[in-house]
């Protein structure tokens, strides 16, 4: 029987339609992502196939009116139904993550036969022969009889097609401009690019690679003549070289006639590395991420669905390429947590690059100086295979690292600015060299404290403090945007003595200035880098020489290369400790090995200084050694069964009272622990709390957290389901559920 009702997405919408497939559409035409016209209130819109199902949930459907196109390619497709399932996220809202901006139709009209009868005989007379003789010189939009004939125009329309003198069909607007031929690249090295053809040879200047990279480079390239689907971990000390065996590894994947993939963990990042892929391989890269306008962003996806453009780079988005042949997935920077997306759909773009390679038959590779605990425990135990760059290019030195500690006073400059760092700034300056100083606040102080009464200042939405920001004068949430003007006395205690406690990097480059009126001072934190532009701006001037010392939050420790940063300092490791998180010490190792790594890169030797109240902490002592750093973890991991020895799954019950999310909280573990006691199949799985979340209130709602532990995913998403569909049969009003699959905070 032939399907005649489907299934589909509407725009940004998560809430799925369905529509009636009429007589004059062929539905075995259709696949998942399809493209589709359809009525929608009173407008038509674009629609994209789902599936077919057998009944509509309404009584009264509407008829799909055109079908456009198969917009995505199938492996793509296969992708997103697995992210869907995977991650617990509506398809609808899964499918817009591979989308460029909501598309834009032209609805053209058209004469018919029977029309150009009526005009000849003289039967037609008015409006209606006006419009039809304009409609004679050829097809129109609906926006062109606008501008003709008015908003009113329609009004003579439908009788023109009631009569059947009229016809209408719908084609996307152009909304790209038209680019070059596709790019390839053939046995003989040769790349056409933009239409012209250029050796890669001569194109640019390629390294020569040591004897480390070349072997790297030796195994992952068998792999990809393998075509099998293949999981790499190349963990290469910082400044090994790692970008450099990338682009030889895409050199190879052009060479079959396939293309690549390139993530990095922040768009602030991909200039710099854009702008090496491009001297190598020019037009045929192009970049997708979400600084770009959206034109910019639906022409490269245009051009990468076209295959004029063979490699894409960019932060999580750029996986959903639209290529139906990678030989390549990247993913650089692999441990970082940005990588994770923490609104809407929270799938994981590292995971998820895997599971990509599966459906692909293609090689991934996962690149880093700090891999996560899970990377390294797979590449262990088989899953991954292990590939090392352990020296730096040219066999430069890796940089001295030297604990200073805060919690003499006396050794202090300035707030939180000891003699140690004061005068080894100076040296460098002296000597024409960057600095890089690295502090994980920003603002000026992140506490307002009354010195009478203790009275703290927070945000009215969220149960957090709000953080001076002294340039725009303006106490500030860094969550929900809050803003205060700075008091000037206190409202419990009518007290004016206000302490402004704590550094950001704000207070961090106050202090630079005055120390060091005749530097070059430049900070880098989400207050300064609004667009890609700033942040490229501010990456231009440290790799020109332009500025003399870099101050910034972790924006500073991730991918940069600046040959002449030969002093990192740290102004407060602490910052990074202790967190109510079971990562806290991971993510502080790597964060701390990684901003170390932007020292001694060039050809003078580096040096880091690390300044914390805890000069005993272990961690510290293991810089930058991450296999002892995962020997030591992994005790911890073990014993308390975290990840990479379980997995996890968050539950996030909210509400805008404090009560109400408690009670289902309690509600849903209830209900989980009594379906673990009382069916077979869940022994190994553990439930934890409900307990306020760390953020508790967010926002102005309520968060209570629970956390599901198993050692068997497929279990642990079986009682996963039952507990959704316990809150869902009760639909407790106000209550928001959020489902977060392998948290990573």
């Amino acid at each position: 029987m032939t399907p005649r009702y489907i299934e589909v997405a509407v725009g940004r919408l998560e809430r799925l339609f369905h529509y009636r497939i009429p007589e004059t559409l062929n539905p075995m035409s259709l696949q998942p992502g399809a493209r589709l016209v359809v009525p929608f209130g009173h407008r038509v819109a674009i629609a994209y196939f789902i599936r077919f199902i057998d009944q509509p949930s309404v009584s009264e459907t509407k008829d799909v009116q055109a079908v456009l196109d198969n917009r995505l390619p199938l492996p793509l497709i296969k992708l997103l139904q697995w992210i869907s399932k995977y991650y617990c996220a509506p398809f609808g809202a899964v499918l817009q993550l591979a989308l460029p901006k909501e598309d834009i139709i032209d609805r053209r009209f058209a004469l018919t036969e029977e029309a150009q009868s009526a005009l000849a005989s003289g039967a037609v007379e008015g409006i209606e022969a006006q419009i039809l003789i304009f409609l004679k010189k050829g097809p129109k939009t609906a926006a062109s009889l606008r501008r003709k004939y008015g908003k009113s125009f329609m009004a003579v329309l439908s009788p023109l097609k009631r009569k059947g003198w009229i016809k209408q069909h719908w084609t996307p607007a152009p909304s790209a401009n038209e680019t070059a031929p596709m790019a390839t690249a053939n046995g003989s090295r040769t790349y056409v690019v933009a239409g012209t053809q250029t050796s890669g040879e001569d194109q640019v200047k390629r390294y020569q690679l040591n004897a480390d990279q070349q072997a790297v480079l030796d195994q992952i390239g068998k792999a990809m003549n393998s075509d099998l689907f293949s999981p790499f971990l190349l963990h290469g000390v910082t400044g090994s070289g790692k970008t450099e065996v990338y682009m030889h590894l895409i050199e190879k994947a052009l060479l079959k006639n396939k293309g690549a993939i390139v993530l990095v963990p922040e768009i602030g990042l991909t200039p710099q590395l854009a702008a090496r892929f491009h001297s190598r391989f020019g037009k045929t890269v192009a970049l997708l991420h979400s600084g770009l306008s959206p034109s910019m962003r639906h022409e490269a996806w245009v051009r990468i669905k076209k295959k004029e453009a063979r490699i894409a780079i960019g932060a999580r988005s750029a996986l959903f390429a639209p290529m139906d042949d990678i030989g390549v997935i990247i993913v650089d920077e692999e441990h970082d947590s940005s990588y994770k997306q923490e609104e809407g759909v929270r799938y994981h773009a590292r995971d998820t690059a895997l599971f990509y390679g599966k459906i692909l038959n293609a090689v991934v590779v996962l690149g880093s100086a700090t891999p996560s605990m899970e990377s390294i425990y797979n590449g262990i135990f088989g899953k991954y295979q292990t590939v090392s760059l352990p020296k730096r290019v040219s066999n430069r030195p890796l940089p001295i690292i030297s604990i200073v500690d805060l919690s003499s006073r006396d050794t202090w400059v300035r707030p939180f600015l000891t003699r140690h760092l004061i005068t080894a700034i100076e040296t460098r300056l002296a000597q024409k060299e960057q600095v890089i100083l690295f502090v994980n606040r920003r603002g000026h102080c992140p506490t307002l404290l009354c010195g009478d009464c203790g009275h703290k200042w927070l945000c009215k939405n969220c149960s957090v403090s709000l953080s001076f920001h002294k340039k725009i004068k303006t106490m500030l949430c860094h969550y929900c945007g809050y803003r205060l003007a700075p008091p000037a006395i206190c409202p419990t205690c009518q007290g004016t003595r206000l302490l402004y406690l704590g550094v950001g990097t704000e207070r961090v480059e106050e202090e630079m200035k005055t120390l060091f009126p005749f530097a070059r001072v430049l900070r880098m934190d989400r207050d300064t880098t609004l667009n890609v532009a700033s942040q490229h701006k501010i990456v231009t001037a440290m790799e020109e020489g332009t500025a003399d010392i870099l101050i910034g939050t972790q924006m500073v420790a991730k991918g940069h290369d600046f040959p002449n940063v030969t002093l990192v300092g740290v102004v407060c490791a602490d910052l990074s400790f202790n967190l109510p998180d079971f990562r806290a010490s991971e993510r502080a190792f790597q964060l701390l090995a990684q901003v170390a790594g932007r020292s001694g890169r060039g050809e003078h030797p580096g040096e880091v200084l690390i300044q914390t109240f805890q000069p005993e902490q272990p961690l510290l002592h293991l810089l930058p050694d991450t296999s002892a750093f995962y020997d030591m973890e992994t005790v911890y991991r073990k014993e308390t069964g975290y990840p990479p020895y379980n997995r996890l799954i968050l539950l996030r019950v909210s509400h805008r009272k404090e009560s109400e999310a408690a009670d289902q909280a309690e509600q849903l573990v209830s209900f989980l622990k009594k379906s673990i006691r009382k069916e077979g199949g869940f022994a190994d799985s553990i439930v934890l709390g409900p307990a306020p979340a760390p953020l508790t209130r967010l926002r102005k709602d309520y968060r209570y957290q629970i956390l599901l532990k198993g050692g068997d995913q497929v279990k642990l998403r079986a009682l996963l389901n039952k507990g959704i569909d316990a809150i869902s049969s009760r639909d407790p009003k106000g209550i928001r559920l959020i489902v977060d699959v392998d948290p990573q905070s």
